[in-house]
């Protein structure tokens, strides 16, 4: 067999029956490189598939709702005006106004406004 490998290298062929090996540099770059790979496919997954099992609440006229792990409220208030107003919120402590129509003068009194906060407002209280 060995007579075999040396002809084998004369002729400029490599053995059939070599095993493939990794030298140990190699075997230590290679672990962390597979789990940074394997990391970023599950951050990359993981959003996506978080912000499908969310969904959206519409708070309209003088509504209100507890949002970020009841931590705060969020609250739509129109006042005054009898022009719907609506807001969104998929629970985090945060909103987005959706539908506005109050229609008001800039120098008079506001048609409506939505808010968050934490703490007492007109009676009601989230600490």
């Amino acid at each position: 067999m060995r007579d075999q490998r040396t002809l084998l290298r004369r002729q400029g062929r490599a053995p059939l029956s070599r095993k493939a090996s990794m030298s140990s540099v190699n075997r230590a770059l290679a672990l962390p490189a597979v789990l940074l790979l394997a990391g970023g496919l599950l951050a990359v997954s993981l959003p996506a598939s978080s912000k499908a099992a969310t969904t959206t609440t519409t708070l309209c006229n003088s509504q209100t709702a507890p949002v970020g792990g009841g931590a705060y409220t969020i609250g739509n208030n129109e006042w005054g005006s009898g022009a719907l107003e609506c807001i969104t919120t998929d629970g985090s402590a945060d909103f987005t106004v959706a539908k506005c129509s109050i229609a008001k003068a800039r120098d008079g009194a506001p048609g409506g406004y939505p808010a968050i906060y934490k703490g007492c407002h007109w009676g009601e209280q989230r600490l």
